[in-house]
């Protein structure tokens, strides 16, 4: 986590995109934490706007979650778009 904390003080990212239940309940610090619930909208996590998505791993075990995960990546794309303007 260290390394991460140092990674977000140099970067200052716009977005922070978390990939899969792991990086979720890392990132949030909410062991309950889960991409399906929390997906589809952006959190203010220290600052820093995040949203979830499906891991791409996740979408090769379970090819049902792909248009999910599409859908959560137009879903980035829509907000990094507007931030870009």
């Amino acid at each position: 986590m260290r390394h991460l904390n140092e990674q977000l003080c140099a970067k200052n990212p716009k977005l922070i995109l978390c990939l899969g239940n792991i990086a979720v309940q890392f990132f949030f610090k909410r062991a309950e934490a889960e991409v399906k619930t929390m997906r589809g909208s952006w959190y203010d996590v220290e600052g820093f706007q995040t949203t979830v998505a499906y891991h791409p791993l996740a979408v090769r075990r379970r090819p049902n979650v792909w248009p999910l995960f599409l859908n959560d990546w137009l879903f980035v794309a829509a907000r990094y778009r507007r931030l870009m303007q």
